[in-house]
């Protein structure tokens, strides 16, 4: 919470709403963040969330897609293994 204090963000984020089994440890933050609506432990509450909170202005927070080393064992080492053959190395 406190890296979304950060001005830079304030524009990307509109709604925060935190999902945990414990309701209690959480529920004094709604106080300390003004975009925190809610804590919730249960599914339906965080769906309820989105849809209270969804908006067809809202656009997706662009993010890179991540390798794993599973991904890259199973999908690109082979090729990378090939490439140099390629380039007459």
């Amino acid at each position: 919470m406190d890296n979304l204090e950060n001005k830079k963000y304030e524009n990307f984020i509109q709604n925060i709403c935190i999902y945990c089994m414990n309701i209690q440890k959480y529920k004094d933050l709604k106080n300390k963040y003004n975009k925190l609506i809610g804590v919730y432990n249960t599914q339906m509450q965080v769906e309820e969330f989105i849809e209270t909170v969804s908006s067809t202005e809202i656009r997706e927070f662009p993010t890179l897609k991540i390798i794993t080393y599973n991904d890259y064992k199973e999908k690109y080492h082979d090729r990378h293994k090939k490439y140099p053959n390629f380039m007459g190395i």
